[in-house]
C-alpha cells in the first residue's frame, strides 16, 4: 500500500455542483486520500448515483443518514484519515493550481500545523470578496509581534478555522481532537484544541485556498435562532476550555447575540442570562449582561 502523505476531509450537503468544483481542484496522486461525507442531503436534490467522487480512485465516499451536521461528517471523515497530514475544506471552496507545490515543500516539516494564506470570490461571479480579510490581518499582526505571549495566544484562539491549513495526524490523533457535532460553531473548540496543543507552527505566506461567499451559505444565512444560539454556546465553551488552561484571554460571544436581539424573546433572554453568569467571572458577566440590557432596551425603538 502506499504511502499516504494527505488526506483531504470534506462534508457536504445539498450543493453537488459546487462539491464537483472542489473536488476537480485537488489534483489525484497515489499519496493523496479525499474523503467526502454527505450529510443526509435531499434526494430532490442530490443524484446519488451520479454523486460526485462515488468510483474515483483515491476518492472515499461516505453517505450519512443522520444529518448532524459538518461538524458530525468531518469526525466521520477524521476516523478514516489515513495520511501524514490533515486538510479541511468546505464543499462550496475550492483550491489553486499551485496547491501540490506548496504541499510538497512542507511535506517533511517538523511543525504541527502550517498555516497558508486564503483569498475569496463571490460563488457566483467569482468576483472578489474579503470574505477572508481578516485571516490575513490575524496573520500578520501576529507576524508582526512574534515575541508577544499575548499576540500568539490571539493568533491561535481566533484562527480556528480547519481550512487553509495543514494539520499533522498525529497531533489530531494522539490528543483525540476532534470536531463538536452542534449546529453552529462545530470547528471552534477543534481549532482551538489543535492550535494551544502543536508543540510548533508554521506560517507560509503561500495561498493555497479560495474561501467563496454565498448568500445561503451556513456562515451567511439569515438569522436563524438555532444558529446564533449554537455559535454563542460554542464560544462560552470555549472560554471555560480556555479558562481550564489559564489563559487570560476570552473570545466575546455577545456579537451575534446582541445584533439579532430582537429575534429572541424574554425567556430566552434570561436563558442566556444564566449561560453568561454559569460562564464568566461576576465582573466579565457583568459586562456581558450590561451589553445585552443596552440592547434589550433599543431592540424596539
Amino acid at each position: 500500500m502506499n504511502q499516504i502523505n494527505f488526506t483531504f476531509i470534506i462534508p457536504h450537503k445539498n450543493i453537488p455542483s459546487l462539491l464537483s468544483r472542489c473536488l476537480d481542484s485537488i489534483p489525484r496522486r497515489d499519496d493523496i486520500q479525499i474523503i467526502i461525507v454527505d450529510d443526509n442531503s435531499d434526494p430532490s436534490i442530490v443524484h446519488f448515483d451520479e454523486f460526485p467522487g462515488v468510483g474515483e480512485k483515491g476518492v472515499e465516499v461516505y453517505f450519512t443518514q443522520e444529518g448532524k451536521g459538518a461538524g458530525y461528517a468531518r469526525n466521520i471523515g477524521l476516523k478514516h484519515a489515513v495520511g501524514k497530514w490533515l486538510l479541511f475544506a468546505d464543499a462550496d471552496d475550492f483550491y489553486h493550481s499551485s496547491l501540490l507545490t506548496v504541499l510538497d515543500s512542507h511535506l517533511n516539516s517538523s511543525s504541527d500545523i502550517i498555516f497558508f494564506n486564503a483569498d475569496s470570490v463571490d460563488s457566483s461571479t467569482m468576483l472578489p470578496h474579503g470574505r477572508m480579510e481578516y485571516l490575513y490581518s490575524l496573520t500578520n499582526t501576529y507576524q508582526n509581534s512574534r515575541n508577544d505571549k499575548m499576540a500568539e495566544i490571539i493568533f491561535k484562539t481566533n484562527h480556528h478555522v480547519p481550512v487553509a491549513k495543514m494539520i499533522k495526524r498525529t497531533l489530531q490523533s494522539v490528543h483525540q481532537i476532534y470536531f463538536e457535532e452542534i449546529p453552529a460553531g462545530n470547528d471552534l473548540m477543534f481549532g482551538i484544541k489543535c492550535n494551544l496543543t502543536a508543540e510548533s507552527i508554521s506560517i507560509s505566506d503561500e495561498t493555497i485556498y479560495c474561501a467563496t461567499f454565498r448568500p445561503d451559505s451556513l456562515r451567511f444565512k439569515k438569522f436563524d435562532k438555532i444558529i446564533v444560539k449554537s455559535r454563542f454556546s460554542a464560544i462560552n465553551r470555549a472560554n471555560l476550555f480556555l479558562k481550564e488552561k489559564r489563559i487570560r484571554y476570552i473570545l466575546s460571544p455577545m456579537n451575534t447575540i446582541v445584533e439579532n436581539i430582537s429575534g429572541f424573546s424574554n425567556k430566552e433572554i434570561v436563558s442566556f442570562v444564566f449561560e453568561i453568569l454559569h460562564t464568566y467571572s461576576p465582573l466579565r458577566a457583568g459586562k456581558f449582561i450590561l451589553q445585552l440590557c443596552n440592547a434589550y432596551m433599543k431592540k424596539d425603538k
